[in-house]
């Protein structure tokens, strides 16, 4: 259902006034070209993991406090939170939970009695400064304890985007085949496997490459469909391996109408990344690859008007910035 509200939301927002359009379209209306692969909200350099730094804000209760690595979120970015016991005395903590967004999240477990969360804003999150955080701690002892936050959410720095697509390619065109794909990815992201399967290193590209067309954008394909860019581009050149980002095991590994050969890795605790318009596959459903291992090569299949590689991540179901989310810190 989340992932279809994007449609109904792009609906409404370009069927409204145009002092509302103003406000989504931060900048440039048009690529310099006009064209898929153009650079927009390129990022100089590559995007590289941080180091630990401090938390953010910190919220006490009693001898157990919840962090967060993180002032606000903007749409379509992903923060850090940890649940701790600063005193080693009375029950030991057993489980988090949290509910954020309508998303039930799991915090999962580290050494030194860390727990820790990803908290998703996606592109369609509700800004303003209380959307509400609540993490229930429960301890070995059976006793429960929640710590509540509220979470600035701000509006996210997209863009609009003129695309073209050719004429053999104008089938795909269509509100009903969008739909229907975002539901059927849905249903693979839906799922939160409670095993942690990236490695201590943390995430990184896919490709080595020029990151172009961002995520989030507001594209207008063909003077006819609006819909929003799930994911990043990355220029390329037909046949050159991609990498999974972190390690994972493959849930899908087929053909969509709209992203052409494409591989979806679950990373574990609701996290994804997915691979569009290969040429090549080269894993299959149930495959558990480690960071690096290459899955695939790049390709022209699915809606593009030539060779495109397409990444996307989502976290909790949304999809999110996964350039935002590589360049994180990860425990």
């Amino acid at each position: 259902m989340k992932l279809r509200l994007i449609l109904l939301c792009l609906t409404l927002m370009f069927a409204g006034s145009s002092a509302l359009i103003v406000r989504l379209v931060t900048a440039q209306d048009t690529p310099p070209d006009g064209g898929m692969d153009a650079p927009v909200g390129t990022p100089r350099p590559l995007p590289t993991r941080a180091a630990f730094s401090n938390p953010a804000r910190i919220l006490p209760a009693g001898n157990t406090r919840l962090e967060l690595f993180f002032p606000a979120l903007a749409q379509g970015q992903t923060g850090l939170a940890r649940v701790f016991k600063t005193e080693d005395t009375g029950a030991a903590i057993q489980s988090v939970r949290a509910a954020f967004l309508g998303d039930d999240i799991t915090f999962f477990a580290t050494d030194g009695g860390f727990f820790y969360a990803l908290l998703a804003a996606g592109m369609e999150a509700p800004t303003g400064r209380e959307n509400p955080l609540s993490a229930v701690v429960t301890y070995t002892d059976g006793t429960m304890q929640t710590i509540d936050a509220n979470i600035e959410i701000g509006d996210g720095p997209y863009f609009r985007q003129i695309v073209t697509v050719p004429a053999d390619k104008r089938y795909l065109l269509d509100a009903d085949t969008e739909r229907n794909e975002l539901a059927r990815l849905e249903s693979l992201f839906e799922p939160v496997t409670p095993e942690r399967m990236w490695e201590t290193v943390g995430f990184r590209l896919p490709i080595e490459a020029e990151l172009t067309s961002a995520f989030g954008l507001f594209r207008t394909f063909n003077g006819a469909l609006n819909t929003r860019h799930t994911g990043w581009d990355i220029r390329t050149t037909t046949g050159q391996p991609i990498a999974a980002v972190a390690g994972g095991r493959v849930v899908f590994a087929g053909v969509l109408e709209i992203r052409g050969d494409y591989v979806v890795i679950d990373h574990g605790y609701g996290i994804y990344s997915g691979y569009a318009h290969l040429s090549q596959t080269n894993v299959q459903r149930g495959d558990r690859v480690a960071r690096g291992a290459i899955i695939g090569m790049t390709g022209a299949t699915g809606r593009v008007s030539g060779a495109h590689f397409h990444w996307e991540m989502a976290v909790n179901g949304d999809f999110i910035d996964g350039v935002q989310l590589i360049s994180m810190w990860m425990p």
